[in-house]
């Protein structure tokens, strides 16, 4: 009997393959998900430290050609056909859809990350400062990660941290 071969996926790739798990199945969902996400992360960091929350948050809409802008992507050029506004090749798209992109800032007064662990946290899916302690909001605490990944495979762009 030949002897099964063992698989494996890292669990950026899982979350990414399963993004429904965490509400990021739709881009409606996703950008509401993503909101809800880093707004808890603020509420959480603020009881950390036993003070009253103060939450900012800002949607900004970008247009076609903002996005190509902030994609360095010049008028004509085309650097990756899934985001230059066509709808061919893109499944479930149709032509009179409008691809609609937005930047999201929150701020908060919680007690925060030192600079140095910003990037193991947010670039690593399962290592977090909630683990071990019984969180009050949120099911996974993969809220921020989920929404890195869902940015960087909806617009080819990578987070700089």
């Amino acid at each position: 009997m030949p002897s099964e071969k063992q698989q494996q996926k890292s669990p950026a790739e899982f979350f990414s393959d399963n993004a429904a798990i965490a509400g990021f199945d739709n881009p409606g969902k996703s950008l509401y998900t993503t909101v809800r996400e880093l707004v808890e992360n603020g509420l959480d960091a603020a009881e950390a430290i036993q003070t009253l929350p103060s939450v900012s948050v800002r949607i900004e809409e970008m247009s076609q050609r903002e996005f190509n802008e902030f994609r360095s992507v010049r008028a004509g050029e085309v650097k990756d056909s899934m985001f230059s506004g066509s709808s061919k090749g893109r499944s479930g798209s149709t032509a009179h859809k409008k691809d609609m992109y937005y930047t999201v800032r929150v701020q908060d007064n919680g007690c925060g990350m030192s600079h140095s662990s910003v990037p193991q946290m947010l670039g690593v899916v399962l290592s977090g400062s909630k683990y071990g302690v019984r969180q009050t909001r949120g099911k996974f605490g993969l809220g921020s990660k989920m929404a890195l990944i869902w940015g960087k495979k909806s617009t080819g762009l990578p987070h700089p941290v």
